[in-house]
């Protein structure tokens, strides 16, 4: 989630919810996140901030088979920063 994502998040809604790791929360997103809260006259005690966490247990080929089958991709790597979503996209239909 990018500076303005989070920054227009923190004006139009309630709710925070991110896939990100632990540090990119810590050092990207609530800092730009809380900088727009601001600039709403808003505090974190307004608002919630949820982290998302999957988990997938099994062999992992059959792990991968599932989780490709239900059409879901996880962002490895510099795909986390890459600022296309045509990119993404198609980085998670191969």
């Amino acid at each position: 989630m990018g500076a303005e994502s989070c920054r227009y998040a923190c004006r139009y809604a309630d709710h925070l919810i991110t896939a990100a790791g632990a540090d990119v929360i810590e050092n990207q997103i609530l800092p730009n996140y809380e900088s727009g809260l601001e600039e709403a006259d808003r505090s974190l005690s307004d608002v919630d901030v949820t982290a998302e966490l999957a988990v997938n247990v099994g062999d992992p080929d059959e792990v991968v088979a599932q989780v490709r089958e239900r059409g879901e991709h996880v962002l490895a790597g510099s795909e986390r920063y890459n600022p296309d979503p045509r990119s993404i996209q198609r980085i998670a239909t191969n």
